[in-house]
Order: C-alpha cells, then structure tokens, then sequence
C-alpha cells in the first residue's frame, strides 16, 4: 500500500508525524471552508449564529463579536464547526435557559433570529452553502492554479503501445513525438487524450516526428467498452499509444511470455535483464482478468536503483525520468473547460463507483479509509506544492459530493428532511428525526469501519 514502511521507531513516528499532519491539515482547512459556507448565508439569512469553532473540544480561546456570536479555538484544531441559533422543533420552540435553570419560550427578537423559523428556502441555502463553498473552492484553485502556474502535463511522445489496437495497427512506434492532429498544434499528451477519448472512430491525421524525421499517419480511436477493476462499466474511444510515468511490479501479469501473475519479485528479477529492450508485457485492467499487452521499454538510466529494497521507488520501475515535470500555462478560458472537464469526470466516477457498490458488482475497495487518505495527501505534499493544491482542490471537491449524499447527518439527509417538509407542509417529527439520525450514524460508522478494514488488510497483505 505504502511505497516504503519504516521499520525503526524514530522513522515510524516520523513517519506517522509527516503524512498524519498533512492529512489532518489539509481536512481541516477544507472543513473550515465549509462551515464558513453554512454561516456567512445564515448570516445573510439573518440567522443568530452561536459559535464558530476552529476545532474541537474544550476551548482554548474565544472573543464574541457584535452580533453574538463566538470565535472559538478549542483544544483539537481539526477542521471545526459552526452552532445555529434555533435549529428547534418550530411547533414548540423552547431553549434551556441557564439563568432561570429552566426551559423557556424564544422572544420575539429569537424568533426572527431563529434557523427554525427561516422559510424553507433559507434553510435549504444555509445547508447548501457548506458544500457549494467547497465546490466553488476547488473551482476557483484549480482555474487560478492552471492560468497562473500551468497544469501538469506529459509530452506527447509515446512511451507504450497497446498491441491489436488502432496506432499499433496504423504503425506508430515507441518515441514518436505527436505534433500535429488534423493541424491543431499538440502542446501535451491530455491533447490526444481528450480529442480521442471522446471521439471514437473518428480519423485524424497525425503529423509525427519520429528519427528527426516528420511523417504523416492517418488513424482513429476505436471505441472499446469493458468493466474496470473497480467494477464499472467503461466506455470510451481508445488510441492504444500511451504515455506512462511508472508501473508497480506487483501489476505485471506477464513479461515477454513468461507469467508473473502480479509477483512483484519476480517481475523485479526478469526486467533487471531486460533493462533497454523492447520487451512485451501484459497487465490485467480489467474485472475480467483478460491481459492487456504493450509494447514498451525500460530505460536502465531511470533504473539505478531497482535492487536497492531501501529504495523509495522499490516498488515501481520507471519508463520515464522520475523528474520530469511539464506545466503548461493555459487562458482563463482553457483553464476554466480543463477544471469543467476534470470535476465532471470525478463527479461521474464518483457516481459510478458508488452504483456498483450499492449492487455489490465489486470486490475493490471503493472508498478509502484514513490510511489511505492520509498517504495520497501526503504523496501529494511530497511531489510539490502544485501538486499539493490540486489535490487539495480535488479533495475539497470530493468532500462536497459526500456530504451531498442523502443519508441523515450528512448535508444531503437535511436536505431531504427539507424536501419533505416543502411537499407535505409539514417538519418530520423530531422522534423520526432522531431515528433517520440514528440510521445515518450507523451506515456512516459501518462505512468507516469497512473503508479502515480495506487499508489494514492493503498494509498487512
């Protein structure tokens, strides 16, 4: 699971220090942006707003502003909370009131400042805010990441071939650089992949430098349709020319014949003799377990240290340098259909992944839990801070998608609560409410626990 576990106890608590820290930091900014999204429209909604916690727990510090409500930091600064005035039953809208120790009726300026007298409307923007906030984080990090800095990118020069497919057929080869397709300039490898990935059967006619040479090859994607490992239905227009970084030994299937069936060692052993050949390999991508197989090469220059198990790359074997990095710069306008493109196809595999768990289609971990989370933050944190405020963007992106989710506690469940309430004219009582909240922890809890499970058995296995 891990790239490299520590094995003395200085390196495991720094370790545990450096990725927990990370993770913890950055679930706590994204936390704080979405309860920042619940007050400042129940602010505008004219709801009393109780507290605003940095944290939780007992409180370290606190000043209360003119409106009434409280700047807490409390003693466990992970994300935080906000306290609505007034989230009561509306039919009996009674608090405890510590000066008379005794419960009494709101006032009449309570009233006003109440969540659970807002119109239904009101309601439903404060508890919308939390996740639009986040949303609309990642979107305006993610155009200002890619107008500003550039976004990550690959050069389009072919690293892999699929065999069987168009471009094997049609005769490209390892080291054509694509330059042109139909005459629109390729600046980056996502430039073939987003004309053709959508665009199955469509010819184009590609100009390739290949040997300091230019030529021309006139070739489409085929459209291919199969179920992934994570057991959802895929279909897309695929070239079969690929531009890899790394592959993880234990995903060889086969290397020039010989069966590996995922035995990380044995794939480590046989491509230390193949080092800078043109070699054949399968790997499974699909539910199916049917071999996919490329034709690529292993440069031994990228390589130097596959036999050192001290290594941090001892798990993968590189196909290109490790180092390279390409950011290009693109317009506010590019830059704003690159972050469209990216969140729908999150949202859309978030949607799939959870129909195929929902049925059961698949033995995958879907989600993980906090092991696994806290080691792609601070994978992240370690490429880079661009690659850091990316995925932090993702991540906020994500979170703003689970709490949409219908399931009591969760934004989503109060929503539906909402619903209810506009349909029949009337609020759940706050017995049902209380059991939906119930069922809500419980799913919540026993996804948890499973997601958790997943990552131990990833780390021990």
């Amino acid at each position: 699971m891990l790239e490299k576990i520590p094995e003395t106890l200085s390196e495991l608590s720094g370790f545990l220090f450096f990725y927990g820290f990370v993770f913890a930091f950055s679930l706590a900014i994204i936390i704080l942006i979405h309860e920042f999204g619940h007050y400042i429209v129940a602010r505008w909604c004219g709801v009393r707003v109780h507290k605003f916690s940095i944290g939780f727990g007992r409180e370290l510090f606190g000043i209360e502003d003119k409106a009434g409500t409280r700047w807490s930091l409390s003693i466990f600064p992970i994300g935080g909370y906000v306290k609505l005035f007034g989230d009561l039953d509306p039919q009996n809208p009674v608090i405890y009131d510590p000066e008379i120790a005794a419960e009494r009726k709101l006032t009449e300026l309570e009233l006003k400042q109440a969540f659970c007298m807002k119109k239904i409307w009101q309601r439903a923007a404060i508890v919308i805010a939390g996740p639009a906030i986040n949303m609309l984080f990642a979107v305006v990090i993610l155009i200002g990441l890619y107008s500003l800095y550039g976004q990550g990118s690959q050069v389009p020069v072919i690293n892999a071939l699929c065999i069987g497919t168009s471009s094997y057929d049609d005769g490209f080869q390892l080291g054509d650089e694509v330059l042109e397709m139909d005459g629109k300039k390729i600046r980056r490898w996502a430039d073939v992949h987003n004309l053709t990935w959508s665009n199955p059967n469509k010819k184009y006619t590609y100009k390739v430098k290949r040997d300091n040479q230019t030529i021309e090859i006139t070739s489409a994607a085929r459209e291919v349709k199969y179920v992934d490992k994570k057991g959802v239905s895929v279909s897309h227009g695929r070239t079969g020319m690929i531009r890899l970084n790394a592959i993880k030994y234990d995903e060889f299937a086969s290397i020039d014949g010989t069966q590996i069936d995922e035995d990380p060692d044995k794939a480590r052993e046989i491509l230390k003799e193949k080092l800078d050949q043109t070699i054949t390999i399968g790997l499974i991508l699909r539910e199916d377990k049917t071999q996919d197989m490329f034709v690529i090469k292993f440069p031994s220059e990228f390589n130097k240290d596959m036999s050192d198990p001290e290594s941090d790359n001892h798990k993968v074997i590189f196909v290109t340098d490790p180092e390279e990095k390409l950011y290009l710069r693109l317009g506010l306008i590019e830059s704003s259909k690159q972050t469209y493109y990216i969140l729908s196809r999150i949202f859309d595999r978030a949607f799939q992944l959870a129909k195929v768990a929902f049925k059961g289609k698949t033995d995958e971990p879907v989600l993980g839990g906090v092991a696994k989370m806290s080691e792609d933050t601070g994978n992240a944190a370690k490429q880079g801070i661009h690659n850091y405020i990316h995925f932090l963007a993702v991540m906020s992106f994500g979170i703003a998608l689970i709490n949409l989710l219908p399931v009591p506690l969760l934004d989503g469940g109060f929503l539906l609560f909402l619903i209810y309430e506009s349909v029949t004219g009337k609020q759940l009582s706050p017995r049902i409410q209380n059991y939906a909240f119930a069922i809500g922890l419980a799913f919540l809890g026993g996804i948890m626990i499973i997601a958790n499970l997943s990552d131990l058995l990833r780390l021990l296995l």
